[in-house]
């Protein structure tokens, strides 16, 4: 049997985020880097991004790009057989507004 080397995929989901956002942290306060802001701006969006796969994973919402044929699921793959990331088509409206009011009841700026 084949064991896991990931124990969770949620729980390394929000490590990937926490040190994408602490790159940015860093690089941003760096005062020898030139080109700070866009390299910032760009791990910001990839730490969000690592905190909703999170949370889609946490909800069982399903966030992969798939083609519905004869009732049945089909991922969409990349050339190197992995699946596509990012269908938000499945994601509904409602459960957008309850991340994003979960989101500023955790942040309190």
């Amino acid at each position: 049997m084949r064991s896991r080397i990931i124990k969770s995929i949620k729980d390394e989901l929000i490590k990937k985020s926490r040190e994408a956002m602490l790159a940015a942290v860093q690089i941003y306060n760096n005062p020898q880097i030139t080109f700070k802001t866009e390299t910032f701006i760009t791990l910001v969006i990839i730490a969000w991004t690592y905190l909703m796969h999170a949370y889609y994973r946490k909800e069982n919402i399903d966030y992969l790009y798939y083609e519905i044929k004869v009732k049945r699921k089909y991922y969409n793959k990349t050339k190197n057989g992995a699946k596509n990331i990012g269908n938000l088509k499945s994601v509904s409206t409602v459960k957008i507004v309850r991340l994003v009011h979960l989101l500023k009841t955790t942040f309190v700026f």
